[in-house]
């Protein structure tokens, strides 16, 4: 019996709906933009002025796109991807000549550190899965509030050079001081425990990455490389720029970490949306071969295999609905099993044939994107199933 084997087409919320979410997410952006610009005077150099608006403009482009093309629930990131943009707007603010604005800038750049850590420890599902996760973005959150901030009313300058601002060491002062003088510890004890803290979170944040990227299946990994990848560098690079400048601020190399530190921001934004089409691509000529593949119906001792390699899914399982006892779930062999329930990196798809339900594929979640491959037509097979992934359990 010959069947048909074709994409399903989802959609995201309707191009009216993003672009309406777009005004109010963009709106604290333009103010602090024109906050930024009202006190700069003439010191708002163009070059660092454009990055800033970058970081602040890709996550939140990143994000709208992600919504649009991303169902439900793996629209998560997304969202994530909005926060940060708005949460990092206040960080232009930095290039202002303004102390008040400056010191703004300066507070907000401390916590967009913490919140990049989120951001790509989340990725790409919009949540942190483990403890490990937890525990970094948490440590992140730590130094800035009990090892930064506390400085806020104590130091006449922050530490400088800084990749959120282009003073260079001629920077505004510290507009929010309240004591009459700077503390000793400040400089001896707090500002190098900050330093290695925050680099000890860096490190501690790529070498997770570099162990996700590693022990993911290889449809996965085409979807991961590019953030994790960058994300990687960006972490590192932050861990040295913040050792570095605590030995010799004025060096070349301080200046040098600092501007490719801020050029990673939004390459990250750039880099999710490659991750994202690049997993489509793959999930897409996966489901291709699934349906070219089936030239004659393997027994189930082989039909598992077959799909696993189509789709590139070493782990695939299938589970099969036991017509003879309704509401029964069995293996290849017909042993009775319990349905599997949804992970965060596993996925039910369910199989369906003109009788019915078929089976169930317990799947490697990148295949997600298999839904949204963008191809057209059919493929024709003479298995007697239909793949349904409009249908989750």
């Amino acid at each position: 019996m010959t069947t048909t084997v074709e994409p399903h087409h989802e959609r995201g919320p309707p191009r009216a709906a993003v672009a309406g979410l777009a005004t109010p997410v963009l709106l604290p952006s333009v103010a602090v933009f024109a906050a930024a610009l009202g006190g700069a005077g003439r010191d708002l150099r163009p070059f660092p002025a454009t990055v800033h608006v970058l970081v602040i403009a890709a996550p939140i482009a990143a994000g709208l796109y992600a919504l649009r093309t991303q169902p439900a629930p793996a629209d998560r990131f997304g969202w994530v991807l909005l926060v940060a943009g708005v949460l990092w707007s206040p960080t232009l603010l930095a290039e202002s000549a303004d102390s008040v604005a400056y010191s703004v800038g300066r507070v907000a750049a401390w916590l967009a550190e913490a919140v990049l850590v989120y951001v790509v420890l989340a990725y790409p599902t919009g949540r942190l899965l483990n403890r490990v996760d937890r525990l970094l973005s948490r440590a992140a959150f730590f130094v800035v509030g009990a090892l930064f901030l506390p400085t806020v009313v104590l130091v006449d300058q922050y530490p400088v050079p800084s990749p959120w601002s282009s003073c260079g060491t001629d920077c505004p002062a510290n507009a929010f001081k309240v004591v009459s003088s700077e503390p000793g510890f400040v400089d001896a004890f707090l500002y190098p425990l900050a330093a290695v803290a925050a680099a000890a979170v860096f490190v501690g944040v790529a070498f997770v990455l570099a162990r996700r990227l590693a022990r993911s299946s290889r449809l996965t990994r085409v979807g991961l490389m590019p953030v994790v990848a960058l994300a990687v560098l960006r972490m590192v690079v932050a861990a040295a720029f913040v050792l570095v400048r605590s030995r010799s601020p004025e060096s070349q190399l301080t200046d040098f970490l600092g501007l490719v530190a801020l050029l990673c921001m939004p390459a990250f934004s750039v880099a999710f949306v490659a991750g994202l089409l690049r997993s489509r691509r793959a999930a897409g000529r996966a489901l291709a071969r699934l349906g070219a593949g089936f030239g004659s119906r393997p027994d189930r001792a082989h039909l598992r295999d077959a799909i696993a390699e189509a789709v590139d899914d070493a782990s695939l399982e299938i589970v099969y609905w036991n017509v003879e006892d309704p509401g029964g779930w069995v293996d290849a062999d017909g042993e009775p099993v319990v349905l599997p329930s949804l992970s965060p990196d596993r996925r039910l798809t369910e199989v369906r044939g003109s009788g019915g339900r078929v089976a169930v594929l317990v799947h490697d979640a990148a295949l997600e994107h298999a839904r949204r491959t963008r191809k057209r037509g059919h493929v024709q097979t003479s298995s007697a199933l239909s793949l349904n992934p409009a249908s989750r359990y």
